[in-house]
């Protein structure tokens, strides 16, 4: 796994170097990392761990940055943005709840 991903950031990290990133796009905008956490509950100190978030870097010249974790039962999920661009990322973690439970309650998921 490590040489795969350094096959893949390498041309990344030499156009960061050669000063070539400028002349080129991207080659994504939107990075999305999932994550499987144990499945049994954890405890910190004696007290069971509720949740765990994803902390993710943002990318230069990036917006935003979505991370999944998932943690006994649950999926969590983390957002990171660049506030200039999206001021009010709050609004996007409400539209994600919401549009999880719409997925829900169309699968008959719900409790």
């Amino acid at each position: 796994m490590p040489a795969y991903a350094l096959g893949i950031a390498t041309p990344l990290l030499l156009g960061r170097l050669s000063g070539v990133h400028a002349l080129t796009p991207r080659m994504f905008n939107l990075p999305v990392s999932d994550l499987a956490g144990p499945r049994h509950p954890l405890y910190l100190d004696g007290a069971p761990v509720q949740t765990i978030y994803p902390m993710l870097p943002l990318a230069q010249d990036a917006t935003l940055s979505i991370g999944c974790y998932r943690y006994a039962d649950n999926i969590n999920f983390g957002l990171a943005c660049a506030r200039h661009a999206l001021p009010h990322l709050q609004r996007m973690a409400v539209y994600m709840e919401t549009a999880l439970q719409d997925m829900e309650t169309a699968l008959e998921l719900g409790e």
